[in-house]
């Protein structure tokens, strides 16, 4: 019996050291709620001696109010002699001390039981949790602060998992998060693509140029961090986009829209595009009118001359007529020039509207006017047409400058007595659209290969007597009609046997 108490004294004393040890707070109290022990902890968290609070109710020493609501908690006590179970506090707890200081805590009830199983009190067990409060407000700021930023970047923002085949090739990738900036840039809600693959999101990047699957899943592999700016294709913006891995399988994209900035590059492009081929005009209208109208002046002064000369002859008469021929020549080998250079400025600075027209009827036009022009020359113009629905193109009335242009040059690089020109109108398909082809075959000098692809450029500084300047004028036109033209040998290789100029316009199906 001695040794039973004994053993129950040291037992005694064992726990209540071990109480008074313990690193939280522990208050304990009988089954009325009045207080019996408070450890070290408790007094210094609540202010209050286990002496002096020995004997008082609980909520006088352990006065806990819920944070946000301010109201006074329940009394754990009631609670765990009700359920007869532990009990903690709610959330956001916090205990007034003796001097009126608020402490945050958590705390536990347990049920104190004697050896038949009757609560005869309760221990609590609680501690401060000031230290955590302010980390996890700390925490809980910085992921504010975080998701403010992450909403307000000016960049999209994306992050996502990448999707492996079996033999470890990136065949897609899931998107795990976008910011608003995204959606923006992009269209695509967060709502709708979040947890989807970019295929499932963006069926047409499969189909694109570019491949950013390849692109990207090589990058969450290598950890690389790339910078580049591309245009995609299936949104058709043009982006900014840094593309960075800090874990394998995984990469995130920050971009910026820079389609106002290509759109503005490319008006500078063509604007300077624009003014350099406005200046090379007037460079080349500058050189060829100085050229032609040296030729001009020249060939006149030239019949001046021969003019007062013929005073003192005999034959004056005859010579005197001659040059009055050459003159008038000169005066409309001038005005041809003008008009040449004037339409050519009205072809280039406007739009033309085109019609449907039978192309026959200005055919025989133009046939006409070289015809009384070159009333001296020995002329034999022919026309063979498959059928007459083949003249029906879509143009307008510039077509006449093009047949006269190119009935005129036949006519004037021609050193035969006899001058032959066969036009052969037909049909033919280009690019899988109709088309009405026009050929002029003449016996003339020829064009040597070297300058077939020249002589239709307004740079061709190698004309000679306006040709170049006519035959830009032709090409011209035929290209805002969306034609061709070109020009081959008549025989084959052998260019000094004559022309042949070949146009395609656009028929009427």
């Amino acid at each position: 019996m001695i040794d039973k108490l004994e053993n129950f004294n040291l037992d005694r004393n064992w726990y209540f050291t071990t109480l008074k040890s313990i690193g939280d707070g522990v208050i304990s109290t009988d089954i009325d709620g009045k207080i019996i022990f408070l450890n070290l902890v408790a007094e210094t968290i609540t202010g209050w001696t286990s002496k002096e609070a020995t004997g008082l109710d609980l909520e006088k020493v352990f006065n806990v109010i819920n944070e946000e609501t301010r109201e006074k908690v329940d009394n754990p006590v009631d609670k765990v002699i009700v359920t007869g179970n532990v009990v903690g506090l709610a959330n956001h707890s916090i205990l007034i001390n003796r001097e009126g200081k608020e402490i945050p805590i958590n705390d536990s009830g347990a049920p104190i039981k004697n050896e038949e199983g009757e609560i005869i009190g309760v221990v609590l067990v609680f501690r401060d949790v000031s230290e955590r409060k302010q980390v996890r407000q700390k925490i809980q700021k910085v992921e504010e602060d975080y998701k403010k930023l992450f909403n307000s970047m000016v960049a999209g923002f994306a992050h996502h998992k990448v999707i492996f085949d079996d033999n470890g090739k990136p065949i897609d990738y899931r998107f795990l998060e976008i910011n608003p900036a995204f959606e923006k840039f992009t269209g695509l809600q967060r709502d709708l693509i979040i947890g989807k693959t970019v295929t499932e999101a963006i069926p047409g990047i499969v189909n694109s140029d570019f491949d950013w699957i390849g692109y990207y899943g090589e990058v969450s592999i290598t950890g690389e961090r790339k910078s580049f700016e591309q245009f995609f294709e299936p949104l058709n913006r043009w982006y900014s986009v840094e593309v960075y891995s800090s874990e394998r399988g995984y990469f995130t994209v920050i971009f910026t829209d820079i389609t106002r900035i290509k759109k503005t590059e490319l008006e500078l492009k063509n604007s300077e595009k624009k003014y350099r081929e406005a200046y090379n005009r007037v460079q080349f209208y500058k050189d060829l009118f100085a050229h032609d109208v040296n030729n001009i002046l020249q060939n006149v002064q030239s019949s001046a001359d021969a003019l007062t000369l013929a005073n003192k002859t005999n034959e004056g008469k005859e010579i005197f007529d001659e040059m009055l021929k050459t003159i008038n020549n000169q005066v409309s080998r001038g005005d041809q020039l003008v008009s040449n250079v004037r339409r050519l400025s009205d072809i280039e600075n406007t739009e033309l509207v085109l019609k449907e027209i039978d192309a026959f009827n200005y055919l025989e036009k133009a046939i006409k006017l070289v015809s009384e022009s070159y009333t001296n020359k020995d002329l034999k113009i022919e026309k063979k047409s498959e059928n007459h629905e083949y003249n029906l193109i879509i143009a307008n009335e510039l077509i006449l400058d093009v047949f006269n242009n190119i009935l005129t040059n036949a006519i004037k690089y021609n050193n035969n007595q006899n001058i032959e020109i066969l036009i052969k109108i037909s049909k033919e398909k280009k690019d899988s659209k109709d088309f009405v082809k026009f050929q002029f075959i003449d016996n003339g000098i020829g064009i040597p290969d070297e300058r077939k692809q020249t002589i239709f450029q307004r740079t061709d500084k190698n004309s000679v007597s306006g040709m170049g300047l006519g035959l830009s004028l032709v090409n011209q036109i035929i290209a805002k009609y969306n034609g061709y033209i070109w020009v081959e040998n008549k025989v084959k290789d052998e260019y000094s046997k004559g022309s042949n100029f070949v146009i395609l316009i656009p028929g009427v199906n």
